[in-house]
């Protein structure tokens, strides 16, 4: 896939080389109109939080629409059209390249903000702050994926849901599908890791609890047989053993931490 794409102004019909990525805030090179229906979404009539079947559908739909062959009268718009049409699903279609589409038009649309920002951290404003004084500024679409994980995990380790669950309350919050779809697994998947190695413990302590207790009435049987006597069946051991099987096999199996009480 090309990092750059001619885009043809629909104003003056000039084709411009734009980096696919930056279309969001391009303007033509010859008269400096901004490209209509600036953002990928626009030109593929979704919402930012369209789903990969979604961005396929408008796909489909526009690019039948806006087929050169179905306009010979008017072949250079259309073009122009379609190309946007391509160029828009090339981006949108990649998970990697629409995570950094997303990452520019979050960062375009956070300007104001960020001035704000820099201007409250400046020293000569008397109101510098520590990232300020080491003249690093943290950027803000990094806090925001970074407030959307430490929530994302706060729900799958202390409240036990699953990835649709936080997906949906990812979604609430306005985070784009497949950012929440890579936030929830990642959680999920995380959670999954460490209860899975919570579970090697009483799963040992299963095994010693069987070993013992079958080791007991393995020899008193032995015992028995040979002098006839009564042999001694040891449930306690046996019976722990299978507690610790169970809530091993539960961790293994549900990848959930016990619910805090």
């Amino acid at each position: 896939m090309s990092n750059f794409d001619i885009i043809t102004c629909l104003h003056c019909g000039t084709d411009n080389r734009v980096a696919a990525v930056k279309l969001a805030v391009a303007k033509c090179g010859t008269c400096q109109m901004p490209f209509p229906n600036n953002t990928l979404y626009q030109i593929l009539e979704i919402d930012s939080k369209a789903s990969d079947k979604q961005i396929k559908e408008a796909y489909r739909k526009l690019a039948m629409k806006w087929h050169p062959d179905k306009h010979p009268d008017n072949t250079v718009v259309a073009t122009a059209h379609f190309k946007r049409i391509n160029n828009a699903y090339s981006v949108l279609s990649d998970s990697t390249t629409r995570v950094q589409y997303d990452q520019t038009l979050f960062n375009q649309s956070r300007t104001d903000y960020s001035e704000t920002y820099k201007n409250q951290s400046n020293p000569a404003d008397g109101h510098s702050s520590a990232s300020a004084s080491t003249g690093e500024t943290e950027d803000p679409f990094d806090v925001y994926l970074e407030q959307l994980y430490s929530h994302a995990f706060d729900l799958a380790f202390s409240h036990n849901k699953n990835r649709a669950h936080i997906i949906s309350i990812l979604l609430s919050k306005g985070c784009p599908q497949h950012i929440a779809k890579t936030i929830a697994k990642l959680s999920v998947k995380k959670r999954r890791q460490i209860v899975s190695k919570a579970a090697v413990k009483p799963l040992i302590k299963s095994i010693i609890g069987f070993g013992i207790g079958g080791g007991i009435t393995y020899f008193t049987y032995s015992a028995a047989s040979l002098s006839g006597g009564y042999y001694l069946i040891s449930y306690g051991p046996m019976f722990y053993g299978l507690i610790q099987f169970l809530f091993a096999m539960r961790l293994f199996v549900f990848g959930k931490l016990p619910s805090s009480r």
